[in-house]
């Protein structure tokens, strides 16, 4: 009867949807330390992003599991924005040919479709559509200002300060 138990509990575990609480991005397991809802207009839910981190915090991702459809072009029109915006024109420029390479990567999404975004000092960064990679550069300090269109700083425990609107705090 125990067996038969434990069976459906790892079935029912299988059948939950959203974000693992663990992943594996250059070699380490990053475990899941904050989430957030992303909102427009204070109820317009567009995504939830889960931030994970190895125990020092040098290795992050943040995993986008959206909440309603967007075109490429407008994932790339708020992608190129955005980025202006937080860091100027002068970065902006630094950095063309790499977001040029990230807005080439960008397919048009449906709810329940992921993006994940992961930064390693040692790796670089990688962008990753539905678990596979789409993008990758050696470029951490570009790799670090991407981060950034999510998460703007970290507090002493880790958690995010999150770059964007959120709905509320999903907590883990």
């Amino acid at each position: 009867m125990r067996a038969l138990q434990t069976l459906l509990f790892s079935l029912s575990l299988s059948l939950v949807s959203g974000p693992a609480w663990s992943l594996e991005f250059a070699g380490q397991r990053l475990q899941a330390v904050d989430r957030a809802e992303a909102c427009y207009l204070v109820f317009i839910r567009l995504y939830q992003a889960t931030l994970y981190s190895d125990e020092q915090g040098q290795t992050r991702c943040v995993d986008l599991e959206y909440r309603r459809p967007f075109s490429r072009e407008e994932l790339s029109r708020a992608t190129l924005e955005f980025y202006a915006d937080l860091y100027g024109p002068e970065a902006g420029s630094q950095d063309a040919d790499e977001l040029q390479r990230l807005v080439d990567a960008y397919q048009g999404v449906d709810s329940g479709d992921r993006y994940s975004f992961c930064l390693s000092p040692e790796y670089g960064a990688e962008l990753a559509r539905d678990g596979n990679p789409v993008m990758k550069t050696e470029r951490t300090d570009f790799g670090q200002r991407l981060l950034g269109l999510w998460v703007e700083d970290f507090d002493p425990q880790g958690r995010a300060r999150w770059s964007f609107n959120t709905c509320q705090r999903a907590g883990l």
